[in-house]
């Protein structure tokens, strides 16, 4: 391969911990930690899948993995019961997030997460650096569009399982 993929990115791998692993800060899907004990694990797997993929641009892979990987925690707001609590809420204001001052997206409180076999991988070059590329994002469950598409987001919200 003649793609330098960095796959020992600190600042990613706590990204995955975080946002996509049981006990992580945001709302969002998880991997299991039966199938994948960390996120170096998760990185591997996607790296394996991309290798020989991979052409040098912005990609965005769905895998699916033929057996349950984690629970993916976003619903159409079709598909969500009456009664059930949902916000607005800020997602990504943390400092030093990629996305900081934070964007806008609905919460549902209360719902089961769903079982999912599969993953999604967006792999992309690294601006400064030539040669250089890395995950962006790696995560259990469909395809979802970045944050600033408002209209797919205006239709959809992350299940946080506890009741608000």
């Amino acid at each position: 391969m003649k793609y330098n993929i960095e796959r020992n990115y600190q600042l990613f791998i706590e990204h995955l911990r975080s946002n996509h692993f049981p006990g992580g800060e945001a709302a969002g899907s998880v991997f299991d930690t039966k199938v994948f004990r960390g996120p170096k694990d998760v990185i591997e797997y996607a790296y394996n899948k991309v290798k020989y993929r991979y052409r040098g641009e912005r990609m965005i892979f769905s895998v699916n993995c033929g057996r349950t990987i984690g629970l993916e925690s976003l619903t159409s707001l079709d598909e969500i019961p009456a009664g059930t609590t949902i916000r607005k809420e800020i997602r990504g204001e943390k400092k030093g997030s990629k996305r900081s001052p934070g964007y806008t997206v609905w919460k549902a409180y209360g719902l089961k997460m769903r079982p999912t076999s599969k993953m999604v991988i967006i792999l992309e070059p690294v601006p400064e650096k030539e040669n250089l590329h890395r995950f962006s994002s790696i995560y259990p469950g469909r395809y979802a569009p970045d944050f600033d598409d408002k209209e797919f987001w205006s239709g959809h919200a992350f299940i946080v399982e506890k009741k608000s």
